[in-house]
């Protein structure tokens, strides 16, 4: 896979400082908008994302991958819980407005390249689609 890097960027997780790539969105393989990759410990996030929303993508996958079992049909709705209650109360609604968008989709995706994964990110999104705020 052909990875052209933009930037590097760092967050605490957990206490630990962890880097991560902001990549060009165009890989040569297909992706949905807005794509984060674990990639084995050293995350990468397409350039799409805004900067303000990174973070807590990285957290999310970081959670997942690293704290819970990604295989476990929760580990994605269990991560977006500890993602959300990291993003500022005042931040919240547009994060979690945009954070629907990424699902949707990723939802569109998934139907076509990854149907195994369809139900458990179909939680998160139905999770997303309740949240009230305020």
């Amino acid at each position: 896979m052909n990875i052209k890097v933009i930037s590097k960027e760092s967050t605490l997780f957990e206490g630990m400082p962890r880097v991560y790539d902001v990549v060009d969105k165009n890989l040569d393989i297909p992706c949905p908008k807005y794509f984060i990759s674990y990639n084995q410990g050293n995350p990468f996030i397409s350039e799409e994302v805004p900067q303000k929303f990174r973070k807590y993508m990285i957290y999310h996958e970081l959670y997942e991958f690293e704290k819970f079992d990604p295989k476990e049909e929760d580990s994605c709705l269990e991560s977006l819980r500890k993602e959300l209650a990291k993003v500022p109360y005042y931040n919240l609604q547009e994060h979690v407005n945009f954070r629907k968008d990424t699902f949707r989709h990723l939802i569109e995706f998934v139907r076509e390249y990854d149907k195994d994964s369809f139900k458990k990110i179909n939680r998160s999104l139905n999770y997303l689609e309740n949240v009230r705020i305020g």
